[in-house]
C-alpha cells in the first residue's frame, strides 16, 4: 500500500494543509485591500517619475503612448520626448497627483 491507514490518533492532530489555505487566504485578502491599481490605456494622463542624478527625483505630467509590456509603457511629455517606464514609476491622473503631494520628503 502507498498510503498510511488512518486511525484514532489522526483525529489528535490538525490538518496542516487546511490551516495553510485559510492563512494564504488571509495574507491575500490583505494584499487585496492595500494594493493600487496598475494598468493604464493609451491616452490616459499620467505622472511618470523623472530620475535625476542629483539622486531627487521628480514628477511630470505624460500621456499613455503605448503598453509595451505587461508591466512597461511609453510616454509622451508635454515637449515631444518618449520615455518608457515601469508601472511602479507611473502614477495615474488626479489621484497619482494627491499621492504625490503626500510623499515623505517633499520640500515646498
Amino acid at each position: 500500500m502507498k498510503r498510511r491507514p488512518t486511525s484514532r490518533l489522526d483525529l489528535c492532530f490538525p490538518n496542516v494543509v487546511s490551516v495553510v489555505e485559510k492563512k494564504q487566504q488571509q495574507q491575500k485578502e490583505v494584499h487585496d485591500t492595500k494594493s493600487r491599481q496598475r494598468t493604464f490605456t493609451e491616452g490616459e494622463e499620467v505622472y511618470v517619475r523623472k530620475f535625476n542624478k542629483s539622486g531627487q527625483d521628480s514628477w511630470r505630467e505624460a500621456f499613455v503612448e503605448k503598453i509595451t509590456g505587461p508591466v512597461s509603457v511609453q510616454v509622451k511629455l508635454s515637449d515631444g520626448r518618449i520615455w518608457r517606464r515601469h508601472v511602479d514609476h507611473v502614477r495615474g491622473g488626479k489621484q497619482g497627483l494627491l499621492k504625490l503631494n503626500n510623499l515623505p520628503g517633499k520640500k515646498e
